[in-house]
Protein backbone atom coordinates (compact mmCIF):
# COMPACT_ATOMS: atom_id res chain seq x y z
CA UNK A 1 0.00 0.00 0.00
CA UNK A 2 3.16 2.10 0.75
CA UNK A 3 3.92 1.75 -2.56
CA UNK A 4 1.21 2.49 -4.40
CA UNK A 5 0.89 5.61 -2.26
CA UNK A 6 4.57 6.75 -2.83
CA UNK A 7 4.18 5.70 -6.44
CA UNK A 8 0.92 7.95 -6.80
CA UNK A 9 2.24 10.89 -5.24
CA UNK A 10 5.39 10.55 -7.61
CA UNK A 11 3.30 11.14 -10.28
CA UNK A 12 1.61 13.49 -9.33
CA UNK A 13 4.68 15.44 -8.65
CA UNK A 14 5.95 14.69 -12.00
CA UNK A 15 2.47 16.05 -14.00
CA UNK A 16 3.00 19.33 -11.92
CA UNK A 17 6.18 20.16 -12.45
CA UNK A 18 5.86 19.09 -16.28
CA UNK A 19 2.89 21.66 -15.98
CA UNK A 20 4.85 24.37 -14.94
CA UNK A 21 8.25 23.89 -16.85
CA UNK A 22 5.38 24.69 -20.03
CA UNK A 23 4.31 28.34 -18.43
CA UNK A 24 6.48 31.19 -17.81
CA UNK A 25 6.31 33.36 -15.27
CA UNK A 26 3.91 36.92 -16.09
CA UNK A 27 5.01 39.96 -14.70
CA UNK A 28 2.63 41.19 -12.56
CA UNK A 29 1.24 45.03 -11.34
CA UNK A 30 -0.49 46.86 -9.24
CA UNK A 31 -2.96 49.33 -10.72
CA UNK A 32 -5.86 51.01 -9.40
CA UNK A 33 -7.27 52.44 -12.54
CA UNK A 34 -10.77 55.00 -12.89
CA UNK A 35 -11.32 55.02 -16.69
CA UNK A 36 -14.38 56.52 -18.83
CA UNK A 37 -15.55 54.30 -21.92
CA UNK A 38 -17.75 56.00 -24.48
CA UNK A 39 -20.18 53.87 -26.60
CA UNK A 40 -19.90 55.31 -30.09
CA UNK A 41 -20.63 52.23 -32.05
CA UNK A 42 -24.53 52.84 -33.35
CA UNK A 43 -25.63 49.98 -30.76
CA UNK A 44 -26.57 49.21 -27.67
CA UNK A 45 -24.96 46.71 -25.33
CA UNK A 46 -25.53 44.27 -22.84
CA UNK A 47 -22.15 43.27 -22.07
CA UNK A 48 -18.65 44.64 -21.68
CA UNK A 49 -15.79 42.71 -20.44
CA UNK A 50 -11.94 43.15 -20.45
CA UNK A 51 -9.53 40.79 -20.08
CA UNK A 52 -5.43 41.32 -20.27
CA UNK A 53 -4.50 38.94 -23.41
CA UNK A 54 -6.56 35.64 -24.72
CA UNK A 55 -4.33 33.48 -22.12
CA UNK A 56 -7.16 35.11 -19.73
CA UNK A 57 -11.00 34.76 -18.69
CA UNK A 58 -13.10 37.70 -19.34
CA UNK A 59 -14.20 39.73 -16.21
CA UNK A 60 -17.87 40.05 -15.46
CA UNK A 61 -19.88 41.66 -17.12
CA UNK A 62 -18.63 45.69 -16.30
CA UNK A 63 -22.04 46.91 -16.51
CA UNK A 64 -24.42 47.83 -13.82
CA UNK A 65 -27.45 48.26 -15.83
CA UNK A 66 -29.33 46.24 -18.45
CA UNK A 67 -27.98 47.87 -21.41
CA UNK A 68 -25.62 50.21 -22.32
CA UNK A 69 -27.01 53.05 -24.72
CA UNK A 70 -25.03 54.28 -27.57
CA UNK A 71 -23.92 57.60 -26.84
CA UNK A 72 -23.38 57.10 -23.48
CA UNK A 73 -20.48 56.74 -21.07
CA UNK A 74 -19.68 54.45 -18.43
CA UNK A 75 -17.60 54.58 -15.59
CA UNK A 76 -14.73 51.71 -15.74
CA UNK A 77 -12.63 51.07 -12.68
CA UNK A 78 -10.05 48.29 -12.71
CA UNK A 79 -7.78 47.72 -8.96
CA UNK A 80 -5.43 44.82 -7.80
CA UNK A 81 -2.59 43.07 -9.00
CA UNK A 82 -2.64 42.59 -12.63
CA UNK A 83 -0.36 41.02 -15.75
CA UNK A 84 1.58 43.38 -17.17
CA UNK A 85 0.97 43.27 -21.11
CA UNK A 86 3.04 44.80 -23.73
CA UNK A 87 0.15 44.09 -26.27
CA UNK A 88 -2.79 46.13 -24.63
CA UNK A 89 -5.99 44.88 -23.24
CA UNK A 90 -8.87 42.71 -24.69
CA UNK A 91 -12.69 45.12 -25.07
CA UNK A 92 -15.66 42.75 -26.00
CA UNK A 93 -18.99 43.98 -26.22
CA UNK A 94 -22.00 41.78 -26.97
CA UNK A 95 -24.50 44.01 -28.34
CA UNK A 96 -28.25 43.60 -27.54
CA UNK A 97 -28.88 41.94 -31.05
CA UNK A 98 -26.42 39.13 -29.97
CA UNK A 99 -23.25 39.92 -32.04
CA UNK A 100 -20.21 40.67 -30.44
CA UNK A 101 -17.12 42.82 -31.24
CA UNK A 102 -13.27 42.64 -29.46
CA UNK A 103 -11.13 45.81 -29.66
CA UNK A 104 -7.55 44.62 -29.65
CA UNK A 105 -4.75 46.16 -27.97
CA UNK A 106 -6.39 48.63 -25.93
CA UNK A 107 -4.09 51.06 -23.65
CA UNK A 108 -6.19 51.14 -20.37
CA UNK A 109 -4.45 53.71 -18.27
CA UNK A 110 -5.79 55.49 -15.44
CA UNK A 111 -7.96 58.96 -15.69
CA UNK A 112 -8.21 58.02 -19.77
CA UNK A 113 -11.07 58.19 -21.89
CA UNK A 114 -11.77 55.59 -24.73
CA UNK A 115 -13.96 56.30 -27.14
CA UNK A 116 -15.44 52.40 -28.35
CA UNK A 117 -16.82 52.59 -32.15
CA UNK A 118 -17.04 50.54 -35.38
CA UNK A 119 -15.83 51.58 -38.75
CA UNK A 120 -16.32 50.08 -41.54
CA UNK A 121 -17.80 46.84 -39.16
CA UNK A 122 -13.92 47.01 -37.70
CA UNK A 123 -13.72 48.34 -34.08
CA UNK A 124 -12.10 51.66 -33.41
CA UNK A 125 -11.23 53.03 -30.06
CA UNK A 126 -9.91 57.06 -29.69
CA UNK A 127 -8.26 58.05 -26.63
CA UNK A 128 -8.61 61.37 -24.67
CA UNK A 129 -6.96 62.20 -21.78
CA UNK A 130 -8.17 63.56 -18.79
CA UNK A 131 -5.36 65.53 -16.49
CA UNK A 132 -6.35 66.65 -13.15
CA UNK A 133 -6.30 70.60 -12.80
CA UNK A 134 -3.39 71.28 -10.69
CA UNK A 135 -4.77 74.29 -7.72
CA UNK A 136 -3.08 77.21 -9.41
CA UNK A 137 -4.55 76.71 -12.82
CA UNK A 138 -7.95 76.39 -10.89
CA UNK A 139 -7.13 80.00 -9.59
CA UNK A 140 -6.36 81.65 -12.47
CA UNK A 141 -9.09 80.18 -14.68
CA UNK A 142 -11.77 81.76 -11.56
CA UNK A 143 -9.53 85.07 -12.26
CA UNK A 144 -10.00 85.00 -16.18
CA UNK A 145 -12.83 87.24 -17.42
CA UNK A 146 -14.59 87.85 -20.68
CA UNK A 147 -12.60 90.30 -23.07
CA UNK A 148 -16.45 91.59 -23.95
CA UNK A 149 -17.01 92.31 -20.46
CA UNK A 150 -14.12 94.47 -19.81
CA UNK A 151 -14.93 96.21 -23.22
CA UNK A 152 -18.21 97.42 -21.91
CA UNK A 153 -16.00 98.76 -18.66
CA UNK A 154 -14.32 100.72 -20.53
CA UNK A 155 -16.75 102.22 -22.90
CA UNK A 156 -19.04 103.36 -19.76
Amino acid sequence: MRKKFALMLLLVCGMLMTAACGKEAVAQQEVSYQMTFINDTGKDAAQLQIRPTEDYDWTDNLLKEAFWQNGYEVPVSLSGTVPVTDAGWQVRMVFADGTEQIWEAVALQDGSTMTFSLENGEGAVTYAQELPESPADSEDSNALQDPMENEEIENQ
